[in-house]
C-alpha cells in the first residue's frame, strides 16, 4: 500500500504542477514552439532556435533551470533541470550516471523483480478480480524498480507508517534532511515521471495493437530472461529480425517520455527574453524523415535508420543536457518494464479498454497512434475474457 501511496502522491502533484499558475513574469514572455529538428537541438543545447548567427545571452543552466522552477516549488527538489549553479549540475549527473551503471548481476535482479511485481498484480485465473488499472499496474511497478534503483532495497514499510510523500520517503531512505538536494525525488522523479508511460504505450503497442507481431513480445520475453546489454541490442532469431532495443526505440520516437522541451532564451539582438519549446514528438512524426508510415508503431524501422533520423531522434535530449539514461539504463529500463508486463498478459485472456475520460468512456484501439496527453488514458483497464 505504501508504493499506491507514492504513486498517487507523486501523480497528484504532477497534475498539480501541470495546472500550477504561471507567475506574471512567465505570462509575460512570449511563446513559441518550434517543430523542425535543427532547430530544436539548437534549443535544446540552450543556443537558439535559428541559423541567423543570433545567439542565446543567458547562461545555459538559467536557460533550462527557468521554465522548471514550478518543479521546485511543487516536488522541493533541486537537480540538474531545476539548478543555476554549473558545478552541482556536473556533479548531479555524475551522482546519476554513477547510480544507473549497473552490471549484469544487477540487471538480472531487476528483471527478477519486475517479474515478480507484475506476477503479484496478475489475479489468477477464478479470482473474484476481473478488472486491472493498467495504468495503476505500470505506475507501481516503475515507482518500485526506480525505487529499487536509488536504495538497492526492496524492503518496504507496513501501513502504519504511511503519513505522507515525505515521510514514505524517508523511511525507504533513512538519514535524508529536509535540504533540497537531498530529496530521493531528485533522482525518481526523472525515472518514474517518464518512464512508466513510454512503457505502458509500448507494452500497449505490442500486446493489443493490431498488426502487432507476435515476435515481438517474444523478443522482450528472451530479453527478460537474459536482461544483458548484447541480448538487449540482438536481431532475431524470428522472422520480424528485430531486437528488444528496436523497439523501445520505437516506442520512444512514437511516445518520446517528454512532448516538448522548454527554454527560457534571450537572444542577442532582441529587447526581450523569450520561452521557446522544441517539439520533440513532432520531430519524431515527420514523414520525410521517417517515411510515410511515420504514425505507425513500426520497429523494424530502426534495421535502417539513416543519419537524418539519428539527428532527429532527440527522447533523452541531447548536446550539453543529454540525459545520462540515453545510452544504456533508460532503454533497457523501459524493456524490463514491458517485457514483464508481456509475460504476464496476453490478448487471450486480457481485453483492453482504453476508458476514456473514466471508468464507462469506452473507446476502441484504432490505428491512430495513442494520444500522450498525461491524462488521456488514466482509466485505461485491462479485463478478463469470459472463458
Amino acid at each position: 500500500m505504501l508504493i499506491v501511496l507514492l504513486c498517487v502522491a507523486i501523480s497528484s502533484l504532477s497534475l498539480l504542477w501541470w495546472l500550477s499558475s504561471i507567475s506574471n513574469e512567465e505570462k509575460a514572455l512570449s511563446q513559441t514552439t518550434f517543430d523542425d529538428p535543427a532547430a530544436c537541438a539548437l534549443i535544446i543545447a540552450c543556443i537558439g532556435y535559428d541559423c541567423s548567427g543570433d545567439r542565446n545571452i543567458i547562461s545555459k543552466v538559467q536557460s533550462r533551470a527557468y521554465p522548471n522552477q514550478r518543479l521546485v516549488r511543487t516536488f522541493g527538489i533541486d537537480n540538474a533541470f531545476t539548478t543555476t549553479n554549473e558545478n552541482y549540475r556536473k556533479d548531479f549527473r555524475c551522482h546519476a550516471k554513477g547510480k544507473i551503471t549497473l552490471d549484469d548481476r544487477t540487471w538480472k535482479t531487476i528483471a527478477d523483480l519486475a517479474k515478480q511485481l507484475v506476477g503479484t498484480a496478475i489475479p489468477q485465473p477464478g479470482s473474484d478480480i476481473a478488472n486491472i488499472r493498467l495504468g495503476s499496474l505500470g505506475q507501481s511497478v516503475t515507482l518500485k524498480i526506480s525505487l529499487h534503483t536509488e536504495s538497492k532495497s526492496t524492503e518496504y514499510p507496513s501501513d502504519a507508517d504511511q503519513k505522507g510523500l515525505r515521510k514514505a520517503l524517508g523511511f525507504i531512505f533513512p538519514g535524508v534532511g529536509p535540504n533540497a538536494r537531498q530529496n530521493p525525488l531528485n533522482l525518481i522523479l526523472p525515472a518514474y515521471e517518464t518512464m512508466w508511460r513510454v512503457a505502458l504505450f509500448c507494452f500497449i503497442e505490442v500486446t493489443f495493437r493490431q498488426g502487432a507481431r507476435a515476435e515481438w513480445k517474444q523478443v522482450l520475453i528472451d530479453f527478460l530472461a537474459d536482461p544483458t546489454k548484447a541480448r538487449f541490442e540482438e536481431r532475431g532469431p524470428y522472422p520480424s529480425v528485430v531486437s528488444a532495443a528496436d523497439i523501445i526505440n520505437e516506442a520512444l520516437r512514437l511516445y518520446p517520455p517528454t512532448k516538448r522541451v522548454y527554454r527560457k532564451l534571450h537572444m542577442a539582438g532582441k529587447n526581450d527574453p523569450e520561452i521557446v519549446a522544441a517539439n520533440i514528438e513532432a520531430c519524431h512524426r515527420i514523414p520525410a524523415i521517417w517515411g510515410s508510415d511515420s504514425w505507425l508503431f513500426k520497429p523494424s524501422r530502426w534495421s535502417k535508420i539513416g543519419n537524418e533520423a539519428r539527428s532527429a531522434f532527440m527522447p533523452f535530449g541531447g548536446s550539453t543536457f543529454v540525459c545520462p539514461a540515453k545510452q544504456d539504463f533508460g532503454p533497457r529500463m523501459i524493456g524490463v518494464v514491458v517485457a514483464a508486463l508481456a509475460a504476464h498478459i496476453t490478448p487471450r485472456d486480457w481485453k483492453l479498454e482504453l476508458c476514456v475520460g473514466g471508468p464507462n468512456g469506452g473507446e476502441e484501439l484504432g490505428e491512430e497512434p495513442l494520444v500522450s496527453d498525461r491524462n488521456k488514458y488514466e482509466w485505461i483497464e485491462i479485463s478478463r475474457r469470459l472463458s
